[in-house]
């Protein structure tokens, strides 16, 4: 049943042609669950444009919680295209009023979706609309309304990336400053009631553990109590190496089952960065817009953008816009974009490849 319900959801933007495909697939866990909700990525070929099923849209750029490591809480998120606000009703009807085409919508990125105040509306009108949603970029989960909680089940929310970086609230509010993690508990729990009571397997949920020296002797504690709530559990790595790094790599393989610690053991063993998969998302996953329409560079701070929500999401606007962006962006992972860039092009076509 999950097979056929996430690869029916691929981000199509038109048909492959002559070269056969050549899949490839994401190494990191939370490029794993994109690579199930959009489907195959990196495939050869030149495409006939169209507009795509699947994007991103940002419900939310602001967060209750102040993680060390967040451009939300230093700022940068809205000093950039991103903004400040939340996504508006309204909007989103009109959205989905001008692009009839759209099957799926990834609301998540750098702030917390449940702070928006017309999440519920959201919600019910997607499902009104057969508009799948999901938060795959992560959500805290610690303040939450009940009847948006009852919304997730009602209107079959698909899936919910739970940020938890911790089995206890010593050790998860280190990370996640402000963060409740008894809050997150219950609600999970909250979430699994609802799921019973209507009989749906939606929303699932999955418990992302980043990994830090603060945090790594907990890894094996959250795995458990992950089972016994009944959801997925992954380790994800630390993108600072200089915040937190891990003290016991041996300890830490043996706990997560993953031979990578560490973004220079990466490095070490693909030849390339990290940072190479995540700036790749330009050429490879679901078109991103900003709350107010905002053409964001995959799931960056991205200074390209449109001036107003689009009228109609223009696939061939957006197909030969991202060479640009890779090639004169200014922000700090600026040369991972022109690497993503070179690499695409050796992959045999200057163009965005189909993602069929």
């Amino acid at each position: 049943m999950h097979k056929q319900i996430w690869f029916g959801l691929r981000g199509l933007r038109g048909r492959r042609t002559i070269k056969p495909p050549v899949q490839t697939s994401p190494s990191s866990t939370s490029g794993r669950i994109l690579f199930r909700l959009f489907g195959p990525r990196g495939l050869r070929g030149r495409c006939t444009i169209k507009p795509p099923v699947a994007i991103r849209l940002e419900a939310s750029s602001f967060c209750n919680l102040r993680c060390p490591l967040c451009p939300t809480t230093t700022g940068d998120v809205h000093r950039g295209a991103v903004g400040g606000g939340f996504l508006r009703f309204e909007d989103f009807r009109k959205l989905l009023d001008d692009n009839p085409g759209l099957q799926h919508i990834e609301l998540s990125n750098y702030g917390e979706i449940f702070l928006n105040p017309a999440l519920l509306s959201v919600l019910e009108l997607a499902h009104e609309r057969g508009v799948t949603l999901s938060a795959v970029n992560g959500v805290n989960l610690n303040k939450i309304r009940p009847e948006v909680l009852e919304g997730l089940v009602k209107y079959q929310f698909r899936l919910l990336v739970c940020s938890i970086d911790g089995a206890s609230q010593e050790t998860y509010s280190i990370y996640r400053v402000r963060g409740k993690f008894a809050n997150v508990i219950n609600n999970i729990r909250k979430i699994n009631e609802l799921k019973q009571l209507y009989s749906s397997p939606f929303p699932e949920l999955s418990w992302k553990f980043v990994v830090f020296g603060h945090n790594e002797h907990e890894v094996p504690v959250a795995r458990e109590m992950a089972r016994e709530l009944g959801i997925t559990f992954f380790t994800a790595l630390n993108w600072d190496p200089n915040y937190s790094p891990v003290r016991d790599p041996e300890a830490v393989r043996a706990a997560t089952n993953d031979a990578i610690v560490s973004r220079d053991e990466f490095e070490e063993l693909h030849g390339h960065s990290r940072d190479l998969w995540f700036c790749s998302q330009l050429w490879d996953t679901a078109d991103q817009l900003g709350r107010q329409g905002a053409r964001l560079l995959c799931q960056s701070l991205g200074r390209f953008r449109w001036q107003c929500l689009p009228r109609r999401i223009d696939g061939e606007r957006q197909h030969r816009a991202n060479p640009v962006c890779a090639s004169d962006v200014a922000w700090p992972r600026a040369a991972a974009c022109r690497a993503a860039a070179a690499a695409t092009a050796e992959l045999g076509s200057a163009t965005r490849p189909c993602l069929c």
